[in-house]
């Protein structure tokens, strides 16, 4: 079980979850009008983009598996060991979306991050799917969007 659950948050990518300290950015902006309601609104919107990244990265990897495991800085993660079913995958990914939507029924703005949200997701599947990644400023620019994108959500919050 312990094991289980150490490849469970292997899965979220921890080292990689620090992009959504994007989200916080706008706060020191805003030192001046600094509330706990302010607070618990960057907290939703890290929340929603760390659940947003997690179903994003175990997609990739499952759906790019063949590719990845023969490149040395891919081959170590979970999914693409082997170390999870598909079911499993999918159960996480659909937890994923659930705790997103979830937050954005209750986020401050919450029309106008689901929009953002989207976009993100957009992004993301067109890099997996379109294979941006093959084509060096397009792959660029779809991972270097998601900064941006992190940024203007925390602006909403």
């Amino acid at each position: 079980m312990k094991k289980k659950l150490r490849l469970y948050f292997q899965l979220c990518r921890p080292f990689q979850q620090i992009k959504q300290l994007f989200v916080v950015a706008p706060i020191f902006y805003a030192v001046n009008s600094f509330t706990s309601n302010l607070f618990f609104s960057i907290l939703q919107s890290v929340l929603l983009f760390f659940f947003l990244s997690t179903y994003v990265y175990c997609h990739n990897d499952f759906h790019d598996f063949k590719n990845k495991i023969l490149i040395p800085e891919t081959q170590n993660r979970p999914i693409i060991q082997g170390k999870f079913t598909s079911v499993e995958i999918r159960s996480v990914q659909f937890s994923c979306i659930f705790f997103s939507a979830a937050i954005l029924s209750q986020i401050k703005n919450g029309e106008k991050i689901v929009l953002l949200a989207f976009v993100y997701l957009a992004i993301n599947f067109a890099y997996t799917y379109l294979e941006l990644k093959r084509y060096y400023a397009l792959g660029v620019l779809s991972v270097v969007s998601g900064y941006p994108l992190r940024f203007q959500v925390g602006t909403l919050s």
